[in-house]
């Protein structure tokens, strides 16, 4: 059933008042890397896992500004992504599900819903299977487990993925071919309204790591069965850097999930379609 919006009055408030709201700080993981995050809103904890190449602040800012009406959204940098010194750890997926417990643990009182998005989704999987205390219920978005069992995308992409553009304009438009559909591209000519929060890029050598741990990571396929929070599946039908499919052996895997497949929608749908996921999650989330 659709979410019963008012049409003649508009439910979010102005983006500056959510900016008005957003409160930052620094935590310290137990190897004593520095992660910058922000919080606005109030209510129940959504923490947001950002996908790989980016940065906290290249989440939509209108999903997020919408969200805030409704719950305390938590957004933070994965080590060695941008702002804070780092210890020579290594990045893996499960060294940065262990950095999403110490927020978690150091902000929230008891368990929280993780929103995870394509690298961040597979953070959220490993999170929620190490620390089934603290996930309330995951959003997990064009991800996918990992390991042998995962489906991969076509060569080329994997190419462009972990080639290194020189500059800002190149970058947005390898971002453009790999994460939006070719033809929501062409009714969207102006490639700079394609990532309207697009910031200063990541540090390019976190990025290398952050591909090298995907690649290295064995996945959650045969742990999946350990999940026991409530989960939504989200895919795009379009999506060429994780085939929809993944999202598919996730659902059968895991005990309670349950699919979502936005038609049209590429590996970037938080971008194409920022209002309808979040009445998605909104919906899972006021379920008894």
């Amino acid at each position: 059933m659709p979410l019963a919006v008012n049409k003649d009055s508009n439910p979010y408030p102005a983006q500056h008042e959510i900016t008005a709201m957003e409160r930052t700080g620094v935590f310290r993981t137990r190897e004593g890397s520095l992660l910058q995050y922000i919080i606005c809103g109030e209510g129940p904890v959504i923490v947001f896992v950002h996908g790989y190449g980016m940065t906290m602040e290249e989440w939509p800012s209108h999903m997020i500004s919408m969200l805030a009406c409704w719950f305390m959204v938590v957004r933070f940098n994965l080590r060695g992504v941008a702002g804070e010194a780092n210890t020579d750890s290594p990045f893996t997926i499960p060294v940065a599900a262990e950095d999403l417990y110490e927020l978690v643990a150091g902000i929230a009182e008891g368990q929280v819903t993780i929103v995870g998005y394509s690298m961040g989704g597979m953070i959220a999987q490993e999170f929620a299977i190490r620390h089934p205390e603290l996930a309330d219920r995951l959003v997990l978005i064009n991800t996918h487990c990992g390991g042998m069992e995962a489906i991969p995308p076509e060569q080329w992409v994997l190419e462009e993925m972990a080639s290194t553009p020189p500059t800002t304009e190149e970058y947005i438009m390898r971002a453009g071919r790999l994460l939006l559909p070719e033809k929501w591209r062409k009714e969207h000519p102006d490639p700079m309204s394609w990532f309207p929060d697009f910031g200063e890029p990541s540090n390019q050598e976190a990025v290398k790591d952050q591909f090298d741990a995907m690649s290295s990571w064995e996945g959650t396929f045969f742990r999946l069965h350990q999940i026991t929070a409530p989960v939504l599946v989200i895919a795009g039908d379009m999506d060429i850097v994780t085939p929809p499919s993944n999202g598919s052996i996730l659902v059968s895997q895991i005990p309670d999930a349950r699919p979502v497949i936005l038609n049209g929608g590429g590996h970037g749908l938080i971008f194409q379609y920022p209002e309808k996921v979040v009445d998605i999650i909104r919906l899972f989330l006021e379920e008894e």
